[in-house]
């Protein structure tokens, strides 16, 4: 509901809001430690020494600027709540209530929708469509819960018409994941603004932020907004550089991608297997099981439905005697070879037969 034209509903959230910052003023609350943030750096720093042990080259170069951009937001927010309790020791004129009434009202001219939800003790304004580098996010709502303030980040920008990028759902803008945003260096201005109650200032603020792109801050860049994710190990996959698993049909990246050594298929991590005995990749389609052992073995390393251990050690391959001629015996070989006689010839033969052929000038001599 809009109540741009009634003015009780503002002078009653402007007590509402007087009471919450007598509230801060007397019990501060203490920053909360940056765990969100940690557990990012935990993650990332487990994916890389898995990509590394499994030698994905194309996986640690991605995974290595990620974890450094989680390292340098850790520590960016474990600085500002260092500030914060810096903050806490300075003494800050208390907002009045003609002030925090003022601020509700110019609301008004500052932005075209302005929605106050008492049940719900929330302050509501809307963004025009916010377009970054020719991609339109569409309009956010940012909504200040009412009695949350003092607290740290007591609000929360909505995607009213969200474009969310394929590898990240929780993402609606490089600067905002899960409905929270990173507020990078504008996160001081901010904290003083809600401190000093100059909620006109807050509200313009967070949507000056939503019209900024700051690469080195962003959850997801802007180049990889329109990609989608590999299933494996959750990053960004452009479409020159998308895979899918032959089995079940998941996008991979270039890093993660394996290969049977039997089919040649494209498999993922879950579809793709071991050989037991060559340690080869394989899909499950092409193992086979070892008679003797069961272990799971590739066809190329299957002999007569054995795994190469137990082919080698099988009794039938032990016991098979060459294919060759019986030895001879030594002494054999240094016999000379018996002669054999030319056998006589028969009786028919001419007695007078020339022992020597004659030639030309010779005369036979008789036998």
């Amino acid at each position: 509901m809009n109540f741009s034209l009634c003015r009780r509903p503002w002078l009653r959230t402007a007590r509402f809001l007087e009471r919450q910052y007598e509230r801060q003023y007397r019990l501060p609350d203490p920053p909360d430690l940056p765990e969100e943030h940690w557990e990012r750096v935990q993650q990332l720093e487990h994916r890389l020494r898995l990509a590394h042990q499994r030698h994905y080259p194309a996986a640690q170069a991605q995974l290595r600027p990620q974890l450094a951009q989680a390292l340098r937001r850790l520590a960016t927010d474990c600085l500002h709540q260092a500030e914060d309790l810096e903050r806490l020791q300075q003494d800050f004129e208390r907002p009045t209530l003609r002030l925090l009434h003022d601020e509700l009202q110019s609301l008004q001219d500052e932005f075209e929708h302005v929605t106050l939800d008492w049940s719900a003790k929330t302050l509501s304004v809307r963004t025009e469509r916010i377009v970054l580098e020719d991609i339109d996010l569409g309009p956010f709502e940012i909504r200040l819960s009412l009695d949350q303030v003092g607290h740290q980040q007591p609000y929360t920008v909505l995607a009213l018409d969200p474009c969310r990028p394929g590898s990240a759902d929780d993402i609606t803008h490089p600067h905002v994941q899960s409905d929270s945003l990173c507020e990078g260096e504008g996160r001081s201005p901010l904290a003083r603004s809600l401190e000093q109650g100059r909620l006109g200032e807050f509200f313009l603020l967070v949507k000056q932020i939503l019209r900024t792109y700051n690469p080195g801050s962003a959850y997801l860049r802007m180049a990889d907004w329109l990609a989608a994710s590999c299933e494996d190990c959750g990053h960004a996959v452009g479409e020159e550089d998308q895979y899918e698993c032959h089995r079940c049909q998941s996008l991979l990246c270039d890093g993660c991608t394996r290969s049977c050594t039997a089919c040649d298929d494209t498999l993922c991590s879950a579809c793709s297997t071991t050989c037991d005995a060559c340690q080869c990749s394989t899909c499950s389609d092409c193992l086979r099981s070892c008679d003797s052992c069961s272990d799971s073995v590739c066809s190329g390393c299957l002999n007569e439905d054995l795994c190469p251990t137990c082919y080698e050690h099988s009794p039938e391959t032990n016991d098979e005697e060459p294919d060759c001629e019986e030895p001879v015996p030594p002494e054999t070989l240094l016999e000379p070879p018996a002669f054999t006689p030319t056998p006589p010839q028969t009786t028919t033969a001419a007695t007078d037969a020339a022992i020597q052929p004659h030639c030309l000038g010779e005369a036979a001599v008789p036998a």
